[in-house]
């Protein structure tokens, strides 16, 4: 089925730009947001037609959904909205949520029986690659399908994860491993300056070794921290949120959890102490106000 009508459901501070790269590229799009503000300044600042949201919905190839949670999810589909009564067969609906992916796997089942296809595709990469087109995108549930690659390539690079829950599953622990390499880092690096050795041997002594060769050593302690930038666009409230999330699918399936368990306890611990919406990288606060 060709997509061309996409109801775009939630326009915050992703999903605004989000929805703006569809206008941009000749989408037809009937967009949705409980925020009234927000709804009215993607109309002014897009020039697209107003329409009543749930009037038209019937109308649409693809729901795409930026909310919070899977509780929004649940309700805008089943409960408060209720758009699966509204929506024609074979219409598809894409959670670009950080939603859970047992609920997902539970949403799926429910919308089959309804000859509505479901699947999920949750986005790493901030505002900054929102507006740029550069997010990084796990999708979930189906074979490579060339009308969704070329929607999801409005947004940024895909990566196909497998079944339905999947994308939002490796979201999760994608977003764990980060903050157990961060905080591992960030535990050693306090040690080595506390010991006296300077700032720039230790650069030079981790580039040179293997530990050094990884994502968040790069962007965030090297780039970030170690030169007094504290901004990579990520908040403790939202990676506190991703490491939740896997820690309880890894308690599902890991008979323990104790790496995600002290992780999560420690992010929320700095989540009180920091203010949720604190970036990722004041972490470093948590373990030395001196690097």
């Amino acid at each position: 089925m060709k997509i061309k009508n996409i109801a775009f459901i939630g326009l915050g501070n992703m999903g605004y730009y989000m929805a703006s790269r569809l206008v941009k590229n000749k989408y037809t799009i009937f967009p949705h947001d409980i925020n009234k503000n927000n709804l009215k300044s993607f109309y002014n600042n897009t020039k697209i037609e107003e329409i009543n949201f749930l009037e038209s919905i019937e109308k649409v190839d693809c729901v795409i959904l930026m909310v919070p949670s899977s509780k929004e999810v649940n309700e805008i589909i089943f409960k408060k909205n209720k758009i699966f009564q509204k929506l024609k067969k074979n219409t598809i609906i894409i959670d670009m949520s950080t939603s859970i992916p047992t609920e997902t796997l539970n949403i799926g089942k429910k919308l089959k029986h309804k000859k509505i296809k479901f699947y999920d595709c949750p986005v790493a990469g901030g505002v900054k690659f929102a507006k740029t087109g550069e997010l990084t995108l796990f999708f979930g549930g189906t074979k490579k399908n060339n009308e969704i690659i070329r929607l999801l390539n409005c947004f940024g690079k895909i990566i196909w994860c497998g079944k339905l829950g999947s994308g939002h599953s490796l979201k999760a622990l994608n977003n764990f491993i980060n903050a157990s390499v961060l905080n591992t880092y960030l535990e050693a690096i306090t040690t080595a300056l506390k010991f006296g050795i300077k700032k720039n041997y230790l650069i030079n002594a981790i580039d040179q070794a293997t530990t050094g060769k990884n994502h968040p050593y790069f962007k965030k302690i090297k780039d970030g921290i170690l030169i007094k930038k504290y901004n990579s666009g990520f908040t403790l409230n939202l990676l506190t949120k991703d490491v939740s999330i896997a820690n309880n699918l890894i308690k599902k399936y890991v008979r323990r959890a104790p790496i995600s368990s002290n992780i999560l306890k420690l992010l929320k611990k700095s989540k009180n102490k920091l203010g949720k919406n604190s970036d990722q990288l004041k972490l470093y606060k948590m373990w030395s106000s001196n690097i």
